[in-house]
């Protein structure tokens, strides 16, 4: 083992969370940890040897050290490894010496008259050596009568992390969604459509051997896996309906078939010792009960309120009841499948009983908190005598003082459904037709491979081409069709509109050795049988950069051969490029790829303001008239503000020589021409709160950065609601209001008129 380093900053963490729970731990003057030998037989979740493990910040697990502390002093014994202390301080000392003769001295004098807490559980299962040597030695020194179990609180002591932990379980956590995402979904979607399935071992078995070595999963070939382990203590598990078993710890291995139906996966990661886990159910649609998307609904929307509840400032036991109370008033028949834990703390120690979402999580959520909301269906009814299970798990992490989901892949109800057809077990062997034979039985399209496929697919679209060509008169024949097409980049290019280097001498020096993208001329150079050959990259459909073993590949795909490309329409004998592809020792393409990818997002976003400056009004400019007729204080729909603050826009709509012009604060004004107008209607308020001024347009106008062709100014003339409040007004007073309230509504819509009949004038 290399050298251990021991942290001051976490020392003084501990000591902090010691003086948090003085209440509990007001007869203790000393902790005490030991870990000895680490073997394949040794117990996972030692809180001694987590505690040792955050203090040394060591990413592995310390092995045959003893660490005694107090609040005044630090004491370590160690098996010979070479430790690294803080310098002393007056208000605290570190020492720590290697186990030998002279050791039962300095313990005994260390350990003096004061009252010591062990995990006295643990002591009894530690191996090796030095633990067999130092254990009978502390109890000799140490009566029973002054030693105290203190396994929960230094549990405890580790539920709030610092930034390298909270670090560690995110990247964990990550890793558990990436492995979910890139491959065990498509393996269990793979083993849902086969005839006969795997057994669940099995299936446990290969999701267990990739979780070991995560880099053999596709994309993540380049992660650095020397942090990363299985959480073995979280057992990875693959279960389908009558399989489930709700506790984390499974021994026995089912050898069923894997039967797609209701399907929960779930495992746990490591990241420096730091845990994750990571739960999903996966719905086959076709065989699932008719009951199974409304019970996962469910179990979403108690997930999704436990993480709301996750506060800082509150008791576990005060989220665990609000999450209850919501599941009962939501569906009170599901609820009474909830467990009674809905989730645990989670890092070096994971299952800490305080730490449990539940009646008995004692701690107070703080900032630097982990947790696993694990929320469980058991046993629901789906309605013909039998029963199913649902589980979803997630990671989270305090911070800010609220719960931040660290595995957000795949939680949706949308996201967990297949939409498999049930399998056929048995059908009449002398009718069927090998060549359409499908994953799922019988069909009556023919089974091809794909590359038969792709070739008669290619024939059938060449023969369709081959049709039109002759259809519109040959290779000269002109159609309207090209013309719609002209405006977009491909067909200017292949129109001869767009030309980058007019002479071949004024070519870029860079492109004529290796692969250049010249992004001022939009152009790419790649080389081709020892030539170099320029192509537009317009003509580029997409560029994927992956590493294959030793080696980085870079193919581009052209477009070719498709029904919007103009180029091909116009040029019917030629013959297109459909791909190229490259390989080198390095990865020297990625940057060809951004610069494309760039060019690209550069001709979309001109296409989308050509077609805005074709769908909106524009041109002709609004002849301003001094001292315009307007309507003051008017609303207008949609609105032309965004954002939260602003949900009403209120401001000035003014009549001027050819058209409308609509002024607010803080906002371009808006102007409708009456060239624009299709038709405008007046709607007085009579039986209604608001005078209303519709405005149909014939084409649209921008308004909040959206095209739009209907457009309302709006006057309310009363409140919509009025506050209820002690006092009561009079006969003579409720009759005095009702007659202000109609004077105001006749002049708002006298107003109104007037404006309507000077817009017609103008028009």
């Amino acid at each position: 083992m290399s050298a251990l380093t021991l942290s001051k900053t976490r020392v003084a963490d501990i000591l902090s969370a010691w003086k948090r729970a003085q209440p509990t731990a007001e007869k203790i003057d000393m902790f005490g940890c030991i870990f000895g030998a680490l073997t394949p037989t040794t117990l996972e979740n030692q809180r001694s040897q987590a505690i040792l493990q955050y203090l040394f910040t060591s990413p592995e697990t310390v092995c045959d050290v003893a660490l005694f502390f107090s609040l005044e002093k630090l004491f370590l014994v160690h098996n010979g490894v070479s430790i690294e202390l803080p310098p002393a301080t007056d208000s605290y000392t570190y020492t720590a010496i290697p186990y030998d003769d002279s050791c039962a001295d300095a313990l005994s004098s260390f350990l003096a008259d004061k009252t010591v807490g062990l995990c006295q559980k643990e002591l009894a299962i530690q191996e090796g050596d030095f633990a067999s040597k130092l254990i009978p030695l502390l109890r000799n020194l140490v009566s029973a009568e002054r030693t105290v179990e203190v396994a929960p609180l230094l549990g405890e002591f580790l539920f709030i992390k610092d930034e390298a932990a909270l670090s560690c379980v995110e990247k964990a956590a990550g890793l558990c969604s990436a492995v979910f995402r890139r491959f065990i979904r498509g393996l269990i979607e793979e083993e849902t459509q086969r005839t006969h399935p795997r057994a669940l071992s099995a299936i446990q078995e290969e999701i267990s051997q990739r979780l070991q070595m995560p880099n053999t999963v596709k994309g993540l070939e380049r992660l650095e896996i020397s942090q990363f382990s299985i959480a073995s203590g979280l057992t990875p598990c693959v279960m389908h309906r009558g399989t489930y078993e709700s506790q984390i710890q499974v021994t026995k291995l089912s050898t069923q078939p894997l039967r797609g139906d209701v399907i929960v996966v779930r495992y746990g990661v490591k990241n420096c010792g730091y845990t994750a886990f990571f739960a999903r159910t996966l719905i086959v649609e076709a065989n699932a009960p008719s009951n199974a998307k409304d019970a996962y609904q469910f179990l979403y929307s108690v997930s999704e309120k436990v993480m709301e509840l996750l506060r800082v400032g509150t008791r576990l036991n005060e989220v665990y009841t609000g999450a209850i109370n919501h599941a009962r008033a939501t569906n009170e028949t599901l609820a009474k499948h909830l467990p009674t834990s809905l989730g645990f703390s989670t890092g070096l120690m994971v299952l800490e009983a305080r730490g449990t979402i539940s009646e008995k999580g004692t701690a107070t959520i703080a900032d630097g908190m982990t947790f696993v909301v694990r929320v469980t269906l058991e046993g629901v009814p789906d309605g013909g005598g039998e029963s199913f299970d649902l589980e979803l798990s997630d990671t989270v992490t305090i911070k800010n003082g609220a719960a931040q989901l660290n595995t957000k892949t795949t939680r949706k109800l949308e996201e967990i459904l297949y939409e498999g057809e049930m399998q056929e077990e048995a059908f009449d062997i002398s009718s069927r037709e090998l060549n359409k034979i499908t994953r799922q039985g019988q069909s009556s399209v023919p089974l091809l491979s794909r590359e038969a496929a792709r070739e008669e697919k290619l024939k059938s679209l060449l023969r369709e081409l081959h049709a039109e060509l002759i259809a519109a008169g040959g290779k000269k024949a002109t159609t309207t069709a090209t013309e719609e097409l002209r405006v977009y980049e491909m067909g200017r290019l292949a129109y001869g509109d767009i030309i980058p280097y007019p002479k071949e001498g004024t070519l870029p020096l860079q492109a004529r050795n290796d692969i250049y993208v010249h992004v001022e001329k939009e152009v790419a150079f790649f080389p081709v049988c020892g030539e170099i050959a320029a192509f537009h990259v317009s003509t580029i459909n997409k560029v994927d950069v992956k590493p294959e073993g030793e080696y980085v590949t870079c193919t581009v795909t052209f477009h070719s051969l498709q029904e919007a490309n103009i180029a091909y329409r116009l040029h019917r004998t030629k013959i297109f490029v459909k791909e190229l592809s490259y390989r080198a020792s390095s990865d020297v393409f990625s940057e060809v790829k951004i610069a494309i990818q760039g060019i690209h997002q550069r001709i979309k976003n001109r296409d989308t303001e050509r077609r805005r400056i074709s769908t909106t009004a524009g041109g002709t400019k609004l002849n301003v008239t001094p001292n315009s007729l307007r309507l003051p204080q008017v609303k207008i729909r949609p609105t032309a503000t965004t954002g939260r603050q602003n949900k009403d826009c209120i401001g000035n709509l003014e009549l001027h020589q050819n058209g409308l012009r609509f002024s607010f604060i803080g906002g371009v004004p808006i102007d409708i021409l009456f060239d624009n107008v299709k038709h405008i209607i007046f709607q007085p308020a009579v039986n209604s709160i608001r005078v209303i001024y519709h405005i149909t347009l014939k084409k649209g106008v921008e308004i909040a950065r959206k095209s739009v062709d209907e457009v309302q100014f709006v006057a309310d003339v009363m409140e919509s609601s009025e506050a209820v409040t002690g006092g009561r007004k009079s006969y003579d007073e409720e009759i005095a209001a009702e007659e202000r309230e109609q004077a105001r509504i006749s002049e708002t819509n006298k107003q109104f008129m007037r404006f309507c009949s000077g817009c017609g004038e103008d028009e």
